[in-house]
């Protein structure tokens, strides 16, 4: 189940891609994208279906909907300067993560579920 709601964000997000930036249908589409980033792995957890896949599907939707947001919004917002410092911090974050996951499983994909990716998912969330 927690698979398949985490696939259903990759869906969203590139549903995303065919929305009118900043739009009604564009904010439905985008909520919708950030309560499966929550539901998920809350689902995974409770119902004791965690997996090594589940993690890597996770991340890959994770990524997926950070790329879609930047398509998104760079070419239709000219952003203070605080913004790109926020995506700036958000990318610095995000690769410190996974250069420390790969530190940790040195023969494995990195599985970044940790604080610092659930604080840029958090930050990336509440941008627009």
């Amino acid at each position: 189940m927690a698979n398949v709601i985490t696939i259903s964000r990759i869906v969203s997000s590139l549903i995303l891609l065919l929305c009118p930036t900043l739009s009604a249908s564009f904010y439905c589409v985008y909520v919708l994208t950030g309560i499966t980033d929550f539901l998920d792995g809350f689902i995974a957890r409770r119902t004791h279906t965690t997996s090594q896949l589940g993690a890597k599907i996770d991340t890959m939707a994770d990524t997926i909907f950070v790329v879609v947001c930047l398509i998104k919004f760079l070419p239709e917002i000219r952003f203070p300067l605080w913004i790109y410092i926020w995506i700036v911090v958000v990318a610095i974050i995000k690769t410190i993560n996974i250069i420390l996951g790969f530190m940790v499983n040195k023969k494995k994909y990195p599985a970044v579920h940790s604080v610092m990716n659930k604080i840029t998912g958090v930050i990336l969330f509440l941008l627009p």
